[in-house]
């Protein structure tokens, strides 16, 4: 596909559907990492700060490691206000969230995970990295901002210790690349890939798979 062919349907160097992707995996993690800022007792300051960092985390290391300057988090006010913004949503109706997000907070962190990690295995295939390391990428795009946002509200990141999500999330990634490398539709690649993540996140979260320990 050409430059001419892509430039109406982009935004910067990425396709709008791939923003999307983005956008909506930023909304889910800032709200929820808000949520756990609100539970941990921080100010609003602090709250907005969880939420920033938890949802854009792991999309800043993936920027950097592709060599995107500036990051997207950075080179735009849509992805910083859509952090921010589900940081306030978080702040000012974590009552009603705080119903909410227990029966829905799983699903929640599948659909985040699965559009983080297909976002970045695509990323990483857009700058020519190795299959590998785009599986790698798509990886840390996603759990790194739950990383940095359990460190925050003073937590050892679950993803450190046995949770499958890391698992799930290189599985989708592997899945999005091998559907690329197959010359699938790229939508089709991606749907692929946040539907193989999501499902085995929430098999994992709700029949408690979780990795055993060394020791």
């Amino acid at each position: 596909m050409t430059a001419t062919t892509l430039r109406p349907t982009t935004v910067g160097d990425r396709p709008r559907w791939l923003v999307a992707l983005d956008l909506a995996a930023v909304l889910l993690l800032s709200v929820e990492g808000g949520m756990m800022a609100v539970e941990a007792g921080f100010g609003l300051a602090g709250v907005l700060a969880v939420a920033f960092v938890s949802s854009l985390g792991g999309g800043l290391v993936r920027d950097l490691v592709v060599q995107r300057h500036p990051p997207a988090a950075l080179g735009s006010v849509v992805y910083p206000a859509t952090a921010l913004g589900g940081g306030l949503v978080a702040a000012f109706a974590h009552e009603p969230l705080a119903v909410l997000l227990p029966g829905t907070r799983a699903p929640f962190d599948a659909a985040a995970l699965g559009l983080l990690c297909v976002a970045g295995a695509i990323i990483a295939l857009d700058r020519h990295m190795s299959t590998l390391g785009a599986v790698l990428l798509g990886t840390v795009s996603a759990v790194g901002g739950g990383a940095i946002r359990d460190l925050l509200t003073g937590s050892l990141p679950v993803v450190l210790r046995h949770d499958v999500g890391a698992v799930a999330t290189a599985l989708g990634a592997t899945v999005t690349v091998a559907a690329l490398r197959c010359n699938a539709p790229r939508p089709v690649a991606a749907a692929l890939g946040v539907v193989t993540c999501a499902a085995l996140s929430l098999v994992a979260t709700y029949l408690g798979w979780r990795l055993p320990p060394l020791t």
